[in-house]
């Protein structure tokens, strides 16, 4: 039973990075030099997930290929352990070569303090399962928004009869995509 719900959270997980990744899609890059399309013309999505080091990686599991399909995108998964996490984030946040797309890795703090992470708040009317969630979960809300109403991190939903968890994000660091489909 265990087992099936945390299938369950990592597939909700999947399909929220899918949302983002979608309507992130035909955005820039993260400010590297990598190219942002594929051979075939596709976009490269670039998504960091912190895993347990036992985890099967995310590239061997077969729905993140539907995810692929389903955004007409190619994903770069960049699984890291969630042990060595907490070491490298700092690097990672001072060279601003951050993924498009982050899940598990960071917290609202991050967004205010570092100007890689887009404003979600802008659209939320976009985003109705997020919308009702913080309807729903206000205390969600309250853990992820400023002072100044921005939401640059989602928190995680552990699912019914529980409380919204702390953030361990879905973020986005493509600046300028409008489009949320």
């Amino acid at each position: 039973m265990a087992r099936r719900g945390a299938k369950k959270r990592m597939l909700s997980l999947a399909a929220a990075a899918a949302a983002v990744t979608m309507a992130l899609s035909g955005c820039g890059g993260s400010g590297s030099d990598e190219a942002t399309v594929d051979a075939n013309g596709k976009p490269i999505v670039n998504i960091l997930i912190t895993r347990y080091s036992t985890d099967v990686a995310m590239k061997s599991m077969g729905w993140t290929k539907d995810i692929e399909a389903a955004c007409d995108c190619t994903i770069k998964w960049d699984d890291v352990a969630d042990s060595s996490w907490s070491q490298q984030k700092s690097a990672v946040l001072a060279s601003g070569d951050v993924p498009d797309v982050s899940i598990f890795t960071f917290d609202p703090t991050d967004g205010e303090q570092y100007p890689y992470f887009e404003d979600l708040s802008k659209h939320m009317d976009a985003m109705p399962n997020v919308k009702k969630f913080f309807e729903t979960q206000t205390s969600a809300k309250k853990m992820v928004e400023n002072k100044d109403g921005n939401v640059f991190v989602l928190p995680s939903d552990r699912g019914e009869n529980i409380t919204a968890s702390p953030p361990t994000t879905c973020s986005s660091t493509r600046p300028g995509s409008t489009s949320w489909a």
